[in-house]
């Protein structure tokens, strides 16, 4: 048994590092592909209508459960530095898109709460940045199926996110499918024009450019084309702490893979002590790449999981940081 373990751990330790590496030069991809099509539609769009659109930021939070680390520094924390910056931010729950899958209504009205709490704590402030629920507003379900009308089955069917999940279901509601029309609307009935988001939903925001495109095309200028603000810290791709290839989310079956925005002190301790880490005790600092992440994030891409959290929480510069860890003794002379 000895043997078969020292001879299995190598080739998994590589195949982890492996499909790490993929799913990080494929979201690198995705952005440069979004960025050259963004540019094209911007001297398209410029061609086509000489109307001013004035900047307005619209987004949106899920109540399908308790806030964790990475939807604050990836959604909450940047929309209430737009909205210190003296933005015009629109910022919703959506309980709409929640019901995607099976909810429990009460539930559902319950989170709504929790989670208008959590960004009123967070620094959402109602008086410089509109907040309300997604279905208070009737105009999202109307503008949602004139653009549905305008959508084709074959381009939204071709989405990743739509693939991924409908291959886990026996039924797929529909919709799942419709998912990214109703998204569009969320922004295009506010006339929003930059929408916070993270590279896995770039293909989303092209898909409401297209029909943006096709409703300019059909019916005249009525809508700008929403532009996407992605973070420059890799924020949108916080990691689980329980296995360092995925994204961390609220649906993942093991609690310990997240730390959410209401664990105690010594839940989070706890979460930390048994998160997934690799068996090199340096932390080298090496040249910058992948996720502002100032070390060998492809090699050591567990440590680098746990880094980057304190990273986000201290605000401190990753080579810094692990300069500090090298030569401290303890725990508590780096956190």
């Amino acid at each position: 048994m000895n043997i078969l373990k020292k001879t299995l751990n190598p080739c998994l330790r590589k195949l982890h590092t492996a499909r790490f590496v993929h799913t990080q030069l494929n979201d690198i991809k995705v952005k440069q592909d979004y960025e050259q099509n963004a540019k094209n539609e911007m001297a398209t769009e410029v061609k086509e209508t000489e109307e001013h659109w004035p900047k307005r930021i619209v987004t949106g939070l899920q109540p399908t459960g308790t806030l964790h680390v990475g939807n604050y520094f990836s959604a909450v924390q940047r929309c209430v530095k737009l909205q210190n910056e003296g933005n015009d931010v629109m910022l919703f729950i959506a309980d709409l898109h929640a019901l995607t899958t099976k909810q429990d209504p009460s539930a559902i009205q319950e989170r709504t709460l929790d989670l208008t709490a959590c960004l009123l704590a967070s620094g959402v402030d109602p008086a410089r940045t509109v907040l309300f629920a997604q279905s208070a507003v009737p105009r999202h379900a109307e503008l949602c199926w004139l653009l549905t009308c305008l959508a084709t089955h074959a381009r939204l069917a071709h989405l990743p996110q739509y693939k991924e999940k409908a291959a886990t279901m026996k039924e797929v509601p529909l919709g799942l499918l419709l998912y990214p029309v109703l998204q569009a609307a969320d922004v295009l009935v506010y006339r929003g024009t930059h929408v916070p988001v993270g590279v896995d939903q770039l293909q989303h925001l092209q898909v409401a450019a297209q029909l943006v495109r096709t409703f300019r095309h059909r019916y005249g200028p009525a809508f700008p084309t929403p532009r996407a603000l992605l973070p420059e810290d890799g924020s949108d791709r916080i990691r689980s702490l329980r296995d360092p290839t995925k994204k961390m989310s609220k649906s993942d079956s093991d609690p310990k893979s997240r730390i959410l925005l209401s664990d105690s002190d010594d839940t989070i301790a706890l979460k930390i002590r048994k998160a997934v880490t690799d068996f090199t005790p340096q932390v080298y600092a090496l040249a910058f790449f992948l996720f502002a992440i100032s070390f060998n994030a492809i090699q050591r891409h567990r440590i680098a999981t746990l880094m980057s959290r304190v990273d986000k929480c201290r605000n401190k510069i990753l080579h810094s940081l692990a300069d500090r860890i090298m030569t401290s003794s303890s725990y508590e002379a780096w956190i």
